[in-house]
This record gives C-alpha cells, structure tokens and sequence, in this order.
C-alpha cells in the first residue's frame, strides 16, 4: 500500500500543525468550525506566502493568530466576488463592441461553402481579419467550431467526436432564423475566445473597439490598443483564478503599461505604487484600476468605487492590523488606498 506524503488529519492534529507552524489559537471550537467550512488550505496555506516567517518560510511570523487568517478568508472571498462581478461585464461588455464593430465592417451572416473554416465568407471570412497574426486561423477556427456544432450538433459530434457549449440564444437561432450574427454567436463564446477574435482584427477595426472602451484620453490609439490587449489578459487571468477558488494575493507575469495604468486609474495608482510593487504592475491593484478604466459606464464606475468602500471601510481600524499592516495591503494594496477611494468616491458623487 502507498505511504501518502500528505496524509488525512484530525481537526485537533490540523489546530496542532497550526500551532508548531507559530499560529496562534485562543479559540480551538471557532478554528474546528472554521475549518469545517473552509479547509485547511484555503485557511493557512492560501496566505502562508504573504505571512512567512523571514528566517523559518514554512512557519508564520511571530504574533498571527488564526482569527486574523480567517479575517483574510473573508476579505478575499468578498473581493473576489465584487471583482467577478465587474470583470463579468467587462467580458460582456467586450462582446458586445465587438459584435457591434464586426457586424457594421463586415455583416450580419456567414456561411461556409465545403463545411470548413477556410471557405467561409461573410464576418469570418478570413480575409477580413490580420494576416500578420499567427492566431487568425486558429481563432477562426475555433469559432466556427461553435458555429458548426449549433447548426448540427449530431453530426458535429460523430465528426470530431466532441461537445462545444452552445447559449440558449445561439440553439434558439440556429433552429429558427436563416443566419447566426456576431452578437448572438458570441453568447457561447468564452472570455478567451473573444479576446482572440479581437486580436486577429485588423488595426481599423480595433481603433473602433478600444475608442468604444477608452472614449477620450490624452492616449493615441496604439496606446489605448496596448492597454486593452494587457488588461484583457489580466481581467481573464483573474476572471479564471476566482471562479476556480484560486488566489487572488498573487500578481501575474504580464504587466500593465504603467503610462496608461496611471493615467486611467482615476488617482488609485500612481508611478511610486507601479515602481514598487508587482501588484500594481499585474497584481490586484492594476486589475481594480483597469476594471475602472475599462467600464466606461458612470454607474457602474460610482458602483465598484462604492462596493471596495462598503467592504474596507470595516477592516479601517487600527485594531484590525494583521502584522501591523492595514488588512488589504496583504493583497498588494497601498496603505492609503481608502483614502484613495474616498477621494475618487466623492469626486464621483459630485458628478
């Protein structure tokens, strides 16, 4: 039988392997409960790397206790879920630009004379698309895959012998109207796909799409296209990490131009932050300001700015420190980012 590196444990040996790790627990019933509900390693694991001891790495530093983990916990999970919900419509939002910018350059239909992609004509003609971008077959592809399986999903599968996900609204046109259009194709579309189609765009096309998302700014048009490109990836980046439970305390590898990033963030992000912290480059600070950046809506601008209030202005307490630092600056946030907020949020109720 095979001898498990990581074996089962008790409830009472995980609070004990808490404690040889130099957490402190005044409350063992509230940490078996805890640990009922959220497990181990979202509770010590998840934030081990933000709270390590410098000379021990796999202990914690001297003086946390298991309530300020579980204070973590809770922030996390309700930023994680407010950004969800904003990047969501960004990803919606991004849909539907584009149909809107395919649709008016290239039309409402397409159709495929020999059952493949390279023959298609209409909006995926491959001719409409950049030739320069080693995506563009791929992309194009990979969408008409979905075309393909809601026009005849049997044979589709006895053909490559697999699924697509198909939206109610594309299975409802497929079986009712004589074309399928970008926007309604686009509903069984994921984020990834969607960012793809963008990018094999030729450079008219996207000026059209970015200017819808970034309207006025001192940015040209390249610039703007840079920032959309990165952000995209971000956004998606995080979208996939928090609808799987992963971290959201970790920056990415790609960064965020910091030109555009500080110019678009409303005063949440200055050249200081980007010069001295990853989360301000690629991290959580950069998605919250890009989020801003991208929504082009002033509700939903007011509405974000006043959610990340609602939910920090219960953790602005000096005697909510967690290693004598304010709760958020553990997920790459400066110090003075309520005020920061503050100020951005009156600025928005002066409007």
């Amino acid at each position: 039988m095979q001898i498990c590196d990581k074996p089962f444990k008790t409830y009472d040996e995980l609070i004990d392997k808490m404690i040889e790790k130099h957490i402190i627990v005044e409350d063992k019933q509230f940490a078996k409960q805890a640990l009922l509900n959220c497990s181990y390693y979202n509770l010590v694991n998840r934030y081990q790397h933000i709270l390590a001891s410098p000379s021990e790495p796999t202990k914690f530093v001297q003086g946390v206790t298991f309530e300020q983990l579980y204070t973590l916990y809770t922030l996390d999970m309700s930023l994680s879920n407010i950004l969800l919900k904003y990047i969501l419509y960004i990803e919606k939002s991004l849909k539907s630009k584009l149909s809107y910018v395919v649709s008016e350059a290239f039309g409402e239909s397409t159709s495929s004379s020999d059952g493949t992609y390279k023959t298609l004509s209409g909006y995926l003609d491959r001719k409409n698309y950049s030739t320069s971008n080693k995506l563009r077959d791929t992309t194009i592809r990979k969408i008409f895959a979905v075309l393909d399986y809601a026009q005849d999903p049997r044979s589709y599968r006895i053909k490559y012998n697999k699924k697509e996900y198909i939206s109610e609204s594309l299975k409802h046109y497929a079986s009712k109207h004589n074309h399928i259009p970008p926007w309604i194709l686009t509903t069984s579309l994921m984020f990834g796909q969607v960012e793809n189609w963008y990018s094999i765009l030729k450079s008219s096309e996207k000026t059209e799409v970015v200017k819808s998302f970034i309207p006025a700014s001192d940015l040209s048009d390249e610039e703007k296209k840079e920032f959309l490109k990165k952000s995209l990836v971000l956004l998606r980046s995080f979208r996939n990490s928090i609808a799987h439970g992963g971290q959201i305390t970790k920056p990415y590898k790609d960064k965020i131009p910091k030109m555009q990033l500080v110019l678009l963030s409303h005063g949440l992000l200055n050249d200081h932050d980007y010069m001295n912290s990853k989360s301000a480059q690629s991290g959580i600070h950069a998605l919250i300001c890009a989020i801003i950046a991208l929504i082009n809506d002033e509700y939903l601008e007011s509405s974000i700015i006043q959610d990340l209030y609602t939910l920090f202005i219960e953790y602005d307490n000096d005697e909510i420190l967690i290693n004598s630092k304010r709760v958020w600056c553990h997920f790459g946030l400066p110090n003075d980012f309520m005020f920061r907020i503050r100020k951005e949020y009156n600025i928005l109720m002066i409007k």
